[in-house]
């Protein structure tokens, strides 16, 4: 069965029927039976996802990606994301702002802005963080609300590496956000 559920043979013969390469590879033709006449190999390879990220093999060969990975450059976005979103598949951060890619999808930023990115610990996206951030944060740790998925990327703060927090959320929203995020809105440290 393929990704979406068909037969794979279905899959291929209608890939191969719609306008395979009759040359196929090596400009040979690979015959072989099946309901509706002949499959080649070009054709039958041009449609394989080995990593199943939603790019066939040949694609990623033509945009450098690695086709055993389903996210090359390890940002969080599949290679097939990336495409969409028209990032690049070999770089975690294609507009240069210090955040991730995926960071900025999760957070309802665009990726490829570099002036537009979330503030960390802007749990509401008000462009900075204060008390209203320090709330939301305590009733999510406290389990008395749950995040949406741009406010829980927004907030995410914890860990901080070399002194700033990690620009790859890990879904998790624990008492070190929260505590970051408060040491933000009070001023007393700095991120």
């Amino acid at each position: 069965m393929s990704p979406s559920g068909a037969p794979c043979n279905a899959v291929v013969r209608g890939h191969l029927e719609s306008g395979a390469d009759t040359t196929g590879a090596l400009g040979q033709n690979f015959l072989a039976a099946s309901e509706y006449g002949r499959l080649n190999v070009y054709g039958a390879l041009s449609i394989i996802d080995t990593d199943l990220d939603g790019l066939s093999d040949s694609e990623e060969l033509a945009l450098g990606t690695d086709p055993l990975l389903a996210d090359t450059d390890d940002d969080g976005l599949s290679d097939s994301e990336e495409v969409t979103w028209g990032t690049d598949p070999l770089d975690q951060d294609t507009d240069d702002d210090g955040f991730k890619d995926s960071m900025e999808v999760l957070a309802g930023y665009d990726p490829v802005n570099s002036t537009e990115f979330p503030v960390w610990g802007d749990v509401d996206d008000s462009g900075n963080v204060d008390v209203v951030d320090m709330l939301k944060a305590t009733r999510a740790v406290l389990g008395l609300m749950s995040l949406t998925v741009a406010e829980l990327a927004r907030g995410n703060v914890a860990p901080l590496v070399g002194g700033v927090p990690d620009s790859r959320p890990d879904d998790e929203f624990t008492v070190a956000d929260l505590l970051l995020i408060t040491g933000k809105a009070t001023g007393s440290i700095s991120y």
